[in-house]
Parts: C-alpha cells; sequence; structure tokens
C-alpha cells in the first residue's frame, strides 16, 4: 500500500510544472555551466582524435 502511494506521489510531482524562477535557473544552469563543459569535452575530443590520427597515419606535422 505504502509503494502504490510513493509512486502515485512520483508521478504526480512530475506532471506538475516548474515554477518560472526553477526554469530559469535550469536555463542559465545549462547555458554558463552544462555548455560550456561540453564544448570543452568536444575539443578535446577532436585534439585527441588528431593527435591520434597522426601517430597511426600522417606522422608529424613538417
Amino acid at each position: 500500500m505504502v509503494n502504490k502511494n510513493r509512486s502515485a506521489a512520483i508521478a504526480h510531482s512530475q506532471d506538475t510544472p516548474l515554477p518560472p524562477a526553477a526554469e530559469w535557473r535550469r536555463v542559465l544552469l545549462l547555458a554558463f555551466v552544462g555548455l560550456p563543459i561540453m564544448t570543452l569535452l568536444a575539443v578535446c575530443a577532436y585534439g585527441f582524435a588528431i593527435w591520434f590520427m597522426q601517430i597511426l597515419f600522417w606522422g608529424p606535422p613538417q
């Protein structure tokens, strides 16, 4: 009986919309923390791929 009530409360909390302040915090967090981290990881992955291809196929730059 407790699990049924708990799952109903969780399902209800997912259906309720966030207040506007919480939405803005989430957007700003993604814009100023998530996006720079993802960009940095993409640049690092590209650099690693170029470095690895130089080791395997192209050799050092001339």
